[in-house]
């Protein structure tokens, strides 16, 4: 019955045996490689880090050229808007129209500075074709 006493002292003794001593050059690799896995940790995390900055920059762009999309469509639905209420009321004009416009109005000045009819025309808003008619 001793050598199986003896046995198990042996087992909770090899448990609790001290780690083998590390010479210095497997010392001095561990460290290394200890220094190297930290590196590449660190290398990795700046990686995630300019990834996410990437991302989160693209994201935001396409938000601002979304916004800057519906902001010129409103813009382009309350021009067509204006639009069809000015054909509706009919006052809808051109830019031909408007410098035809414009053109008959000048010419109708000139001729009340001319002398050709009287001020009370050009206070009255006479219709272009009345001017065009005068010449």
């Amino acid at each position: 019955k001793k050598p199986a006493a003896a046995a198990e002292e042996k087992e909770p003794a090899a448990v609790e045996a001290k780690p083998k001593k590390q010479s210095a050059a497997a010392r001095l690799a561990a460290e290394r490689m200890r220094a190297v896995a930290e590196a590449q940790a660190r290398a990795d995390a700046e990686e995630a880090e300019r990834e996410r900055a990437r991302e989160e920059a693209r994201r935001k762009r396409e938000e601002a050229e979304r916004a800057a999309e519906e902001e010129k469509e409103r813009k382009r639905e309350a021009k067509r808007v204006k639009t069809e209420q000015q054909k509706r009321d009919g006052t809808y004009r051109t830019k031909a129209q408007k410098a035809k416009e414009r053109h008959a109005r000048e010419r109708l000045e000139q001729m009340v500075a001319a002398g050709l009819l009287p001020e009370t025309a050009l206070a009255a808003g006479a219709p272009p074709a009345a001017a065009a008619g005068a010449e």
